[in-house]
């Protein structure tokens, strides 16, 4: 999506959690009784980012923190995305697969305005044994940052910070291990197709763990829309750039404005994009 914009992808190397970490010592300030605070962490392919996979988080912070993890109040502190490596989505998409870069890119214009979304820009693949492995991971970074702090209430030990991987019934159908680990996995009442084989999954699992959580969102509360549709209305919409066209009434929907700035640039129709 350009040299310079690709360029400084290329420099962000780092998880930049300082949204996370603010949020965290904003809470602890408030929060008097005893309580896990969690960092929501959506790994996928993400080719690309839409409105769903946000709402997604959004929806599950809500159940979340409606409920209690052992006994103890749960406080989510934000929500980061985790574009999958490069070598993954090539591997599943071929052709149709877009750069980590650029992935990176419209994650980060997907997080701009949102407040407590952060992104995670190391390209974690998408199977389990690295969704398990990233869990430790990004603990231990987002502590050195929380360490680099003055405030006691980041060493109350009564407080416990945790990553929780999220993750759709689709990838629980694929993987059923995951019900062993600390995950979330999020679907609607209307996802006909994985939504029973994932509940089938969870009620025969005799190893289930206590931080496993399956949470079912009502139908229409987090909008359906598919990645592959995304990137078949952008064809379109590159050769049809008429701001009324029904390709761009999609993407408007599906895509937030920051990403598909990026997209009509890229296409050379950046003008129709927000008319």
């Amino acid at each position: 999506m350009g040299n310079k914009r690709q360029k400084s992808a290329g420099k962000a190397r780092e998880w930049d959690c300082s949204k996370v970490v603010s949020r965290i010592t904003h809470s602890l300030s408030s929060q008097s009784d005893d309580c896990v605070f969690l960092v929501l962490v959506l790994s996928g392919a993400l080719n690309p980012v839409h409105r769903g996979h946000t709402e997604m988080l959004r929806h599950s912070k809500k159940l979340l923190e409606q409920s209690s993890l052992d006994g103890r109040s749960v406080v989510v502190a934000g929500y980061a995305l985790a574009p999958s490596s490069e070598s993954y989505v090539k591997r599943k998409l071929g052709a149709h697969a877009i750069s980590l870069g650029d992935r990176v890119l419209m994650c980060e214009a997907a997080a701009h305005s949102e407040e407590l979304t952060c992104v995670v820009p190391f390209g974690i693949a998408s199977a389990l044994h690295t969704a398990a492995e990233m869990r430790p991971c990004l603990e231990r970074r987002l502590r050195i940052a929380m360490d680099h702090l003055e405030s006691p209430a980041c060493f109350d030990p009564k407080h416990d910070v945790h990553i929780l991987p999220v993750y759709g019934s689709d990838f629980l159908v694929r993987c059923p291990q995951a019900a062993r680990q600390p995950t979330l996995i999020t679907f609607r009442q209307d996802e006909e197709d994985t939504a029973e084989r994932a509940e089938q999954i969870v009620a025969s699992e005799t190893k289930l763990h206590p931080s496993f959580r399956l949470l079912k969102v009502e139908s229409g509360a987090i909008p359906d829309f598919s990645s592959t549709a995304i990137r078949e209305a952008l064809e379109v919409a590159s050769k049809a750039p008429e701001p009324a066209s029904e390709a761009w009434g999609y993407l408007k929907r599906a895509l937030h404005p920051d990403v598909l700035d990026l997209f009509a640039a890229r296409d050379g129709v950046g003008a129709a994009a927000n008319e």
